[in-house]
């Protein structure tokens, strides 16, 4: 979308891996999306940009809580009051320890992951300052990309 404005370069400098979350022992792990959709679903206020958290599946919900604040919304999943399509590394370390658990959806996709990318416009020369950012945001990449598979 971003290059469809103008001359622009662009490095992918890290990922978000998003993915249905609730408190271990809530729900099922595995279940259909009519499964899910009779359990309470917590999910972000409408943003004004054209994709919204309002417009995905998952937040259709017999039952839904919209809050602004994406650490309430962890601390509501974490008090057992719902499931919500997260940041995986956002609730990584309750993952890891057992106080969430991801839910997966047998007929629907149920994860999914967004790069992360540092726009520029393609100019002939910059300033140092923004050759040091720029520069920094080159090193980030090169780190990202060691990571990726």
């Amino acid at each position: 979308m971003f290059h469809a404005t103008g001359d622009l370069e662009s490095i992918a400098i890290g990922e978000v891996k998003l993915g249905l979350v609730a408190k271990a022992g809530l729900m099922p792990k595995e279940l259909t999306f009519e499964e899910l959709n009779q359990y309470p679903c917590l999910a972000m206020k409408e943003s004004g940009f054209e994709f919204d958290s309002d417009r995905l599946e998952y937040s259709k919900s017999m039952s839904v809580m919209k809050l602004d604040d994406i650490s309430a919304i962890k601390m509501f999943v974490l008090q057992g009051l719902g499931f919500a399509m997260m940041a995986l590394n956002h609730c990584e370390k309750e993952l890891n320890e057992g106080g969430l658990e991801q839910i997966r959806v047998l007929d629907r996709q149920d994860q999914f992951n967004i790069d992360i990318h540092a726009f520029r416009r393609k100019l002939p020369h910059y300033g140092s300052v923004a050759n040091y950012l720029w520069g920094g945001f080159n090193q980030l990449g090169e780190q990202y990309n060691g990571r990726r598979i």
